[in-house]
C-alpha cells in the first residue's frame, strides 16, 4: 500500500441552492469577487461520525479501487488508498434539481506530484457531461464540447496545494456552472 494519500472531507456537500445570502467570517475585502451561495436544502451529507476507522463509508458506492474511513485530528474523512479508485453517494437517480451546490474539503500528500487527486463527474448520460479537475496549477473543466482551465488561485499554487486542507464548492444553476 503506497504511503500517499488523498483524503477527503466532506460536510454539507450536495445542496439545493435558494436565494440566501451567506454570511462569511473573513472580511468582506477577502471574498470581493466570491459570489458562491450553499444551498438552504440538504440533499446529501455525510460527516461520517458514527463511522469506524478502516471501515468502508456507508453512504458511498465504490466502483473501484480502494478507500477507507480516517480521522484528521478530531475529524473524520475518507482516506483513498489506490490510483483510480472511482466512488459515488448513494443518491436516487436523477435526484439533483435544476440548481444545485456541492462542497467538499480534500487533502493532498506532497507525493502525488501533480495528480490533480480528484476528479468531480456530473453526468445526465454518455453524451452530457463535465468533468472538473481541480490540481495544483489549474482547475479543469472538460465538456464533450472541450477543454477550458483556470489558473489555481496563488494562495495555493504550486506546492502551497500539498499538505493542507483545501476547499472545492462548486454552484450549478440551470446549465451555468462555477467553480470556487
Amino acid at each position: 500500500m503506497s504511503t500517499k494519500k488523498l483524503l477527503l472531507l466532506f460536510s454539507a456537500l450536495v445542496t439545493v441552492l435558494a436565494g440566501k445570502a451567506q454570511t462569511q467570517e473573513q472580511s468582506i475585502a477577502d471574498f470581493k469577487a466570491y459570489d458562491f451561495l450553499s444551498g438552504d436544502k440538504t440533499i446529501f451529507d455525510d460527516p461520517l461520525s458514527g463511522s469506524k476507522n478502516g471501515s468502508l463509508p456507508a453512504n458511498w458506492i465504490l466502483d473501484g479501487g480502494s478507500i477507507t474511513i480516517d480521522s484528521v485530528g478530531s475529524s473524520k474523512c475518507i482516506s483513498v488508498l489506490e490510483y483510480y479508485t472511482k466512488m459515488r453517494p448513494k443518491l436516487k437517480p436523477n435526484s439533483l434539481p435544476a440548481t444545485f451546490t456541492i462542497e467538499f474539503d480534500t487533502w493532498l500528500d506532497p507525493g502525488y506530484d501533480g495528480n490533480p487527486g480528484i476528479e468531480l463527474q456530473l453526468q445526465a448520460s454518455e453524451e452530457n457531461f463535465c468533468h472538473i479537475t481541480p490540481n495544483r496549477d489549474n482547475i479543469y473543466c472538460r465538456y464533450p464540447e472541450g477543454e477550458t482551465a483556470v489558473p489555481t488561485p496563488e494562495e495555493i499554487r504550486g506546492e502551497k496545494y500539498y499538505s493542507k486542507w483545501n476547499h472545492i464548492a462548486v454552484m450549478y444553476s440551470k446549465r451555468s456552472l462555477s467553480i470556487y
